[in-house]
């Protein structure tokens, strides 16, 4: 049983995974596993945190639109999350934060990391 001053140090972490972008033209969609929010869950457990995770992607899977930008859904998303939780670290992750991490912390305020 965990004593008050342990369960006082507990983080809780919420992983998002956003849905994603895929051109019309593409034979398939990514219906792949989130491995990198399944590892991030993993270290988040073993630093005994707690942890929430909403996958955009599989919750929706056949939801499709049609939309003419390709980053659209990270910026109204964490701007969403932003509004209900005022006080979080907003941290993103991926091959598009990778590529250019400046750009997109410039172009969505409400990232910290």
């Amino acid at each position: 049983m965990k004593t008050i001053v342990e369960q006082s140090t507990m983080a809780f972490v919420t992983l998002v995974r956003p849905p994603a972008i895929v051109p019309k033209w593409a034979p398939t969609t990514p219906v792949c596993p989130p491995i990198g929010v399944a590892y991030i869950a993993s270290a988040s457990r073993r630093a005994r945190d707690r942890e929430a995770i909403v996958d955009a992607l599989r919750e929706a899977i056949c939801d499709t639109r049609t939309i003419d930008e390709q980053w659209p859904m990270v910026p109204s998303v964490t701007t969403d999350l932003r509004r209900a939780l005022p006080n979080a670290s907003i941290i993103a992750s991926g091959e598009h934060i990778t590529a250019i991490p400046e750009f997109n912390l410039a172009d969505c305020p409400a990232l910290d990391y």
